[in-house]
């Protein structure tokens, strides 16, 4: 895709969606989306505000499938030192549906640095970051951190992780 035709319309769909709100939110703030329809489709943390910020990095985006749903959710309890974390990082990402992915920068560090502030803390980075490590670390996880690349396709969203397999990209739904 064309970088500068994605920001464009990522500039658009925030001022169509978030601007008339934006007086409401403060820094840092979390937000709660909960999109219907066509909407699911959008990626809200990638949304670009007026000083080319992502709505991401200016607050925590939480996408719900509704409201119903919460009542499913297990509470989380309280995130702690001691909780066990399971973080993944892969910075670069082999060729998915035959297109090359750009390196996600710093991805490896940020699971690293998340991870050691935690005393029970998983962490795989680059080649580690196996399709079957990290299922198998899940059992045992409360926390888990994923930082690379996504792939969403209808209202599924894959990981892209290490599949053991020179050059081939790992799934993890």
């Amino acid at each position: 895709s064309d970088l500068e035709e994605l920001r464009k319309n990522s500039r658009q769909l925030y001022d169509w969606l978030i601007a008339p709100i934006e007086s409401y939110l403060a820094d840092g703030q979390s937000v709660m989306i909960e999109p219907e329809g066509i909407l699911k489709q959008v990626p809200f943390p990638a949304l670009v505000n007026s000083k080319q910020q992502y709505l991401g990095d200016t607050y925590l985006v939480h996408l719900i499938p509704g409201m119903a749903y919460l009542s499913h959710v297990r509470d989380p309890g309280v995130i702690t030192p001691r909780t066990k974390g399971l973080f993944v990082g892969l910075s670069a990402s082999p060729s998915a549906g035959g297109r090359r992915l750009p390196a996600v920068p710093n991805a490896e560090k940020e699971a690293r640095i998340l991870g050691a502030k935690f005393l029970h803390a998983r962490v795989f980075t680059g080649t580690d970051a196996e399709t079957s490590v990290i299922e198998r670390e899940l059992a045992e996880a409360e926390l888990f951190h994923f930082a690379g690349h996504a792939l969403t396709t209808g209202d599924n969203l894959t990981l892209l992780v290490a599949s053991g397999m020179e050059g081939a990209p790992g799934y993890l739904d």
